[in-house]
């Protein structure tokens, strides 16, 4: 009384009756065929699901798989800390490397006229020597303040400076009417270090570091990032900023413009 099986139907019964004997084949006999052909046409509106997941299990024997490499730093311990006198030279080189030459390579199609003093003026000269001196002698209290993240570990010969976060502590308006903010001016990475959590790690010590002793700057993070950065902004929409606006500056005699984000919560009463 059915209606005809269609050519998609005994393409079907044909392939299960194919892999039914495949497996009846692959355990031996141990198994009957019959049984292992009823339970499969049980799932026949399935068919395909099983036939790829019993595929997959057949070969996985004999498939070479991809393992996720490790980060290489994946041994090493960061710690977060004030700077000292020490680091005002290896602060500056990662500043000039890792971030000012990393923006010229990013653009250099598009402003590859500029050097590197014409980008360090547009994303901001860092004087790491007065910060540092600043930040001893405030006890890390002051309204600029800059924290790096050490690496230690078997693969460090010596510890080294991995990364650090430029932030301020920013007021506008009158004092009845004040608004604060927490500008994050910069937080950079060694290139090598990238994806191994230094990032995270001295973002957590800004974010604790203004709940101990800034509350009221502690709400309100704001920060620029250049827009063709992807990787940044990914990882700042992450940790829950957004877009808010823009800023262009003239480099190399092209425009490049700087998104405006920035992270707002509730205040804990």
């Amino acid at each position: 009384d059915g209606a005809p099986l269609s050519l998609g139907a005994t393409a079907q019964l044909g392939a299960v009756g194919a892999l039914s004997a495949v497996v009846a084949w692959c355990f031996g006999g141990l198994v009957p065929l019959a049984l292992v052909a009823g339970v499969v046409l049980l799932a026949v509106d399935a068919w395909p699901q099983c036939v790829c997941a019993l595929a997959m299990r057949l070969l996985a024997p004999c498939t070479i798989r991809d393992v996720a490499k490790p980060c290489r730093a994946a041994t090493e311990r960061f710690e977060v800390c004030a700077p000292v006198s020490g680091d005002v030279a290896e602060l500056t080189a990662l500043f000039e490397s890792d971030y000012v030459c990393c923006h010229r390579k990013l653009y250099g199609s598009v402003a590859g006229g500029a050097d590197q003093a014409e980008w360090r003026a547009a994303l901001g000269h860092i004087d790491f020597q007065t910060v540092v001196e600043e930040t001893t002698s405030s006890k890390g209290r002051g309204d600029v303040r800059l924290l790096k993240c050490v690496q230690r570990g078997a693969g460090a010969t010596q510890d080294r400076v991995a990364g650090y976060i430029l932030y301020e502590l920013r007021k506008k308006g009158p004092p009845r009417h004040r608004k604060q903010h927490c500008e994050l001016v910069n937080i950079v990475v060694r290139e090598d270090l990238r994806g191994c959590g230094a990032g995270r790690q001295l973002f957590e010590a800004l974010c604790s570091d203004l709940e101990g002793s800034a509350q009221g700057h502690a709400n309100d993070l704001r920060l620029y990032v250049a827009s063709n950065n992807v990787g940044p902004l990914s990882w700042y929409k992450r940790l829950g900023f957004h877009p808010s606006g823009w800023q262009s500056e003239k480099v190399g005699g092209a425009e490049i413009r700087f998104m405006r984000m920035a992270r707002h919560q509730a205040a804990v009463s």
